[in-house]
């Protein structure tokens, strides 16, 4: 599953099965929703942008103009 080092604090997020993001950080463990609900665990807050990064809804590069350009011009 993805997974993502905050550069800050050092926590880890990793996306689990379920949807659910798992955060370890200092040793605390948290599970989360991708829109930052607290769902369980000892570590109770975490950063709101990288559970929307991993949990949140993944668009196609291709309905992007701009990543249509990209990738047209690396081929």
């Amino acid at each position: 599953m993805p997974s993502l080092k905050h550069a800050l604090t050092g926590g880890i997020y990793e996306l689990q099965p379920d949807g659910l993001i798992k955060v370890t950080e200092n040793g605390k463990v948290g599970l989360f929703q991708a829109d930052g609900s607290y769902e369980s665990g000892e570590l109770t807050h975490a950063d709101l942008h990288l559970l929307g990064w991993l949990g949140g809804k993944q668009t196609d590069p291709m309905a992007n103009r701009h990543a249509q350009a990209l990738i047209k011009n690396k081929k």
